[in-house]
C-alpha cells in the first residue's frame, strides 16, 4: 500500500471499524492505474463474503498538489446494482445498472457519520460467482425477464473448469417439446434447441429475437418440419435489441 493513502485508511479503520465489522467488511486501498488515482474499497473480511458497492477515490498528487491523499480532494463512487428475482424459480440475478459519484459531505466526525449512513444505505453485493441460487451472467437474467411471460421455466447452472459458467433455461413448448437454452457467460451468442436440435443462434444482448422465438414456440406452434429439419429457421442475429433491464 502506498504511503499516499495510508493515513486515510487508518482513519477509516478508527472511525468505521466497528460498523464495518458488523457488516463483515474491511477497507482496502488500491490504485486505479488508468485513472492514476488511489481508492479505498470495502471488501469481505473473509474470502467468499459479500462486498460493498462503495469506493472512495482520492485526487493524485499532481491534481491536489499534496503529498498524501486528502478528504477535501476525495469523491464517493457507488456502483448501483439491481437485484432481480427470476419469477418463482428461486434464482436471483444481480446486474450493475449505473455508477453514481458524490462529493463527501461534512468534515471530521460528521463526515464519518455520513459515510456510515452511505454504507448502510447501499448494503452489500454477493460475490455473484459460486453463490447459491445466484445467476453469474446478468445477460441470462435479462433473457429470463424478457421471456418469463410465455411459459413455466426451469433454471439450472453448470460450472466447468476451465471455462465460464453456463446457465440453462428449459421449458415445454405448445407442441409438448422440450426447449433448452444454454447461455455461457462471456460468449457473444447462444443457441436454442428443440428436442436436442439447434433451431437458432442469438446474440446475448438481443432480447427482441429471443422473445419472438419463445413466443412463437409457446403460442404459435411452427409447422412440423420435413425430415432432417429443425422447425424454426436456423439463424444468427447481430442486432443489439432492447437494453437489459
Amino acid at each position: 500500500m502506498s504511503r499516499f493513502v495510508a493515513n486515510r485508511l487508518a482513519e477509516i479503520r478508527h472511525h468505521l471499524g466497528d460498523r464495518l465489522a458488523e457488516m463483515k467488511l474491511k477497507p482496502r486501498a488500491k490504485k486505479d492505474y488508468p485513472k492514476d488515482r488511489f481508492f479505498i474499497e470495502f471488501v469481505p473480511s473473509r474470502s467468499g463474503g459479500d462486498r460493498s458497492p462503495i469506493k472512495i477515490y482520492f485526487a493524485n498528487e499532481k491534481e491536489s498538489g499534496l503529498r498524501e491523499a486528502s478528504w477535501e480532494h476525495a469523491e464517493l463512487q457507488v456502483d448501483v446494482w439491481a437485484r432481480r428475482e427470476l419469477g418463482e424459480t428461486g434464482w436471483v440475478s444481480w446486474k450493475e445498472v449505473d455508477i453514481a459519484t458524490h462529493r463527501l459531505r461534512g468534515t471530521g466526525e460528521k463526515m464519518f457519520e455520513w459515510l456510515s449512513f452511505v454504507l448502510d444505505y447501499n448494503g452489500v453485493v454477493p460475490p455473484i460467482m459460486h453463490s447459491t441460487n445466484c445467476i453469474a451472467n446478468p445477460k441470462f437474467g435479462d433473457i429470463y425477464l424478457e421471456v418469463e411471460r410465455w411459459a413455466d421455466f426451469e433454471i439450472s447452472q453448470e460450472y466447468e473448469y476451465p471455462g465460464s459458467p453456463i446457465e440453462h433455461l428449459r421449458f415445454t413448448d405448445a407442441r409438448d417439446r422440450e426447449v433448452h437454452i444454454p447461455v455461457r457467460k462471456g460468449n457473444s451468442h447462444y443457441s436454442v434447441f428443440v428436442e436436442g436440435k439447434q433451431i437458432a443462434r442469438v446474440v446475448q444482448e438481443d432480447l427482441v429475437t429471443i422473445n419472438n422465438i419463445v413466443r412463437d414456440l409457446c403460442l404459435h406452434p411452427m409447422p412440423r418440419s420435413k425430415p432432417g429439419e429443425g422447425g424454426l429457421a436456423d439463424k444468427t442475429t447481430s442486432s443489439r435489441g432492447i437494453p437489459g433491464r
